[in-house]
């Protein structure tokens, strides 16, 4: 299942299956024990391939699906047997694969683990630090500090006011204010603790790949929290292990330098969220950005300067912790002055009127355009403690961006789709001789086609009947496309453009355009996952009203279905 290709065929995987059940006369447990990330990650559609199979199963009259407490309550065991342990479905070596430099890895020819346990005494020295603490002080606060660490789970699913309160009363009656806070910190430190412990750390090559990075991030968050709680600070022991985990990468030397370079930079901070927050404020301005990444924002005071270029925005703001609940006050300020050049920073609140003096002086030297000392006054007035970009958080980082780009990128794409339309006819004649086009040409003519069938495929169902003339435009200029990207967005128009036949009685003519649209796409070159719209279409189709079995919207669904290639009940 996971390496082979069994989950091709959901029919293929029934038969396998229920065959291990055939091959005896007494009761049988057949069992398969796979990662859930098996069915649809690794293996595409592979969901549907085990839907399929287990839906086989059921209907198979000698054989269910069960469990092992069932089988076990119906079928006691006759038998002991001794366990081969410690064991691993992928290291033939037990486990060391989480701990040792055993060669299961997968990865680059001459590449060692030798990593792995320097890292697994790290996290495990840590680990014991964090405990040490975490019950040092816990103990005061809750009833049973352990039993608490685990209902903790409880919040962490449902983290709304009235569960946490419950959790407060179950285990810390009374408690409030900072014994309420410090409660909190530990408990998300103990969390932490335990996320640092994430198998894929150790699963692959390299200790400076994402998989161990985010262990070493779940391990600077819970040392983060502990230096909150008042614990002596862990980091300098625990990096200082990290320097005896060799890399393979000599830019990184060992562990110390991952820390370094890929998880100090990626560390969150108040001060961090805040200028996260007013950026977002400052190019965005209508949105309120009250809360966001698990961090609620309460603007006291602002102010915002009224011309776009250059543009500024100033705030005293209360950034609370929603996990926590701690809550700190700062001083937080955002200037753009043209193209990247965004300055931010934060520091501890400075009060109402040393705010309005300070951004009152700032405003007024902003109209000057004396941009340097635009940021030397800036730089002073926070004490030097300056952000850039790239202190935003990454998802919003890029978004923002975006932002900055897009004028520069407008003015780009105006210029490349002249330059195709102007040399369409020749890059025709090109493709008739065989000859390819030259690369400034078809790096234009990449782009202009490219937007235009994106524009094509945003309009919808009427839109994306255009594709097929544009991907031929393609083809005989000899420009590639997007195959795997165009793919993607024409997958998720469809699903969008299903979801409008939701109401009781959609219209027979936008069935019959999504179907159209459908049928039109089936033939291109393009890598289209129709599973969404799929499902939508299949779900509305098995509860069909049949009094519609005359009507054109019935003929309509047909029409779709068919182009799905979805059998419709007559």
């Amino acid at each position: 299942i996971a390496f082979g290709r069994l989950l091709d065929s959901g029919a293929t995987l029934a038969e396998r299956l229920l065959a291990l059940c055939r091959r005896a006369a007494e009761p049988r447990l057949a069992h398969v024990a796979t990662d859930g990330e098996t069915y649809g990650h690794h293996h595409r559609f592979g969901e549907m391939a085990l839907t399929w199979a287990l839906d086989r199963i059921e209907r198979e009259p000698d054989v269910r699906l069960t469990n092992y407490s069932e089988f076990l309550e119906r079928h006691p065991p006759t038998m002991n047997v001794e366990l081969h342990e410690p064991s691993s479905w992928s290291c033939a070596h037990g486990v060391e694969r989480w701990r040792a430099n055993c060669g299961c890895a997968g990865g680059r020819p001459g590449w060692h683990q030798a990593w792995r346990a320097p890292l697994r005494l790290a996290l495990d020295e840590l680990r014991e630090s964090l405990g040490r603490s975490y019950f040092e002080r816990g103990r005061r606060l809750f009833r049973d500090p352990w039993l608490a660490r685990d209902d903790y789970v409880r919040v962490l699913l449902d983290p709304s006011g009235a569960t946490r309160a419950a959790f407060i009363d179950r285990h810390a009656p009374g408690i409030a204010g900072d014994d309420r806070i410090l409660a909190w910190t530990l408990l998300e430190m103990e969390r932490h603790g335990q996320m640092m412990f994430t198998s894929c750390g150790w699963f692959f090559e390299e200790i400076s790949g994402i998989e161990s990075v985010q262990v070493l991030l779940h391990a600077a968050r819970a040392m983060q929290l502990a230096r909150d709680a008042g614990a002596t600070d862990p980091e300098p022991e625990f990096v200082a292990r990290l320097a005896t985990a060799p890399s393979n990468r000599p830019e990184f030397v060992n562990g110390r330098g991952v820390w370094q370079r890929l998880v100090q930079p990626a560390i969150s901070s108040t001060a961090r969220a805040a200028v996260h927050w007013a950026t977002n404020r400052l190019f965005e301005p209508q949105r309120s950005y009250s809360e966001f990444y698990g961090w609620k924002a309460d603007s006291l005071e602002q102010v915002v300067t009224p011309s776009e270029h250059p543009r500024a925005f100033f705030a005293r703001v209360r950034l609370t912790d929603t996990t926590t609940e701690s809550s700190s006050t700062l001083f937080v300020g955002a200037v753009h002055l043209d193209d990247h050049h965004l300055t931010t920073a934060a520091v501890t609140d400075v009060g109402p009127q040393r705010f309005r003096t300070a951004t009152a002086e700032i405003t007024e030297l902003l109209a000057t355009s004396e941009w340097t000392e635009v940021i030397r006054r800036f730089d002073r007035l926070f004490d030097g403690q300056i952000h850039s970009l790239s202190s935003l958080f990454r998802d919003d980082q890029r978004r923002l961006v975006g932002l900055l780009l897009e004028p520069s990128l407008t003015e780009a794409g105006e210029v490349l789709t002249r330059l195709h339309e102007r040399n369409a006819p020749l890059l025709r004649l090109l493709g008739k001789l065989g000859a390819p086009p030259p690369l400034a040409l078809r790096v234009a003519s990449e782009y202009a086609l490219d937007a235009r069938m994106r524009l094509a495929i945003e309009a919808g169902p009427p839109g994306i009947e255009r594709l097929a003339a544009l991907t031929t435009e393609a083809d005989a200029e000899g420009i590639p496309i997007d195959r795997a990207g165009l793919g993607l967005a024409v997958g998720r128009a469809l699903e969008r453009s299903s979801t409008t036949l939701e109401a009781e009685h959609p219209d027979p003519e936008s069935i019959r355009l999504l179907a159209r649209a459908v049928a039109s796409v089936r033939a291109l070159p393009l890598d289209i996952s129709f599973w969404a719209v799929e499902n939508q279409v299949h779900a509305r189709l098995s509860v069909l009203d049949s009094a519609d079995s005359s009507s054109a919207r019935r003929a309509a669904w047909a029409e779709l279905a068919s182009a799905l290639r979805l059998r419709m009940r007559q």
